[in-house]
């Protein structure tokens, strides 16, 4: 391989595996049946989870399902009106943190 071939691989690789570490810190949105966190992965919903309420719950890891970014969920506000966005609009709003409960 000539040098120009090596430079022009070695930079691919390079930002493919910029891609890849960016893609794992994402947020996401994950639900576990009861709660709607937004996330970096399983393990860090689990922890949003046990700050938000004290430690007091139990969050275990495989229980978490990430919500593809395109799905739309529709929750509804205090007033009782509904709101509908996909899940990336709702990381991209609200940040990481608990979004919402089907226990509240």
């Amino acid at each position: 391989m000539n040098d120009r071939k090596s430079i022009e691989l070695a930079s691919l690789l390079q930002s493919k595996l910029v891609e890849w570490i960016m893609e794992e810190k994402m947020l996401k949105l994950w639900f576990n049946d009861y709660d709607y966190v937004v996330a970096e992965n399983a393990s860090d919903a689990s922890v949003v989870c046990e700050e938000h309420y004290g430690g007091d719950g139990d969050f275990p890891e495989d229980e978490w399902v990430c919500l593809s970014d395109d799905y739309t969920l529709t929750l509804t506000n205090d007033d009782g009106s509904r709101e509908s966005k996909s899940c990336y609009q709702w990381v991209q709003e609200h940040g990481k943190g608990l979004l919402a409960s089907t226990e509240l």
